[in-house]
């Protein structure tokens, strides 16, 4: 049962970042209440997309169809990462080892891209054609901080 919570929540997540939310900044505020568990990050964004009834279960029905295969790439892509972790962890370092998980990892999320692009594909004729321009601008949002971010995280590398 918590397995199944788990995976369900997973493809959840991977289709609402495919819907260009994110879920993996910094706390948004919504209404001045600060944003914190992801189903209100969620439930945030959908707020501001204007999503009606009619369209959230439109949307459901897309990521339920798309549940069996997204699943098992959540999954796979979580494993190839923790193998990942422990083969950068492992004493002495082995390169090419590290080289051939990295690729694992890559094939997983490449795998994982395309089934966002196709969940996508299915919910965007669902949104208006100004839900469509709110998306773009929330992705866009979300990727200036993300970029924010880890220019900040390289000053502080660089000790500046």
């Amino acid at each position: 049962m918590k397995t199944y919570k788990w995976t369900h929540w997973a493809v959840g997540l991977i289709a609402t970042a495919a819907l260009g939310t994110s879920l993996v900044t910094a706390a948004d505020h919504a209404g001045g209440a600060t944003v914190t568990s992801i189903r209100e990050r969620i439930h945030a964004k959908l707020v501001a997309l204007g999503i009606t009834g009619e369209q959230r279960e439109k949307i459901r029905a897309v990521l339920r169809e798309f549940e069996p295969t997204v699943a098992p790439l959540v999954k796979t892509c979580i494993q190839e990462r923790r193998a990942l972790r422990e083969t950068i962890r492992a004493t002495p370092v082995n390169e090419a080892a590290i080289r051939a998980q990295s690729a694992k990892v890559a094939a997983a999320e490449a795998d994982l891209a395309v089934a966002r692009a196709r969940i996508v594909e299915k919910v965007r004729p669902i949104l208006t054609a100004e839900q469509v321009q709110a998306l773009r601008s929330l992705e866009e949002d979300a990727h200036a901080r993300i970029d924010e971010g880890l220019a900040r995280l390289a000053r502080w590398i660089e000790g500046k």
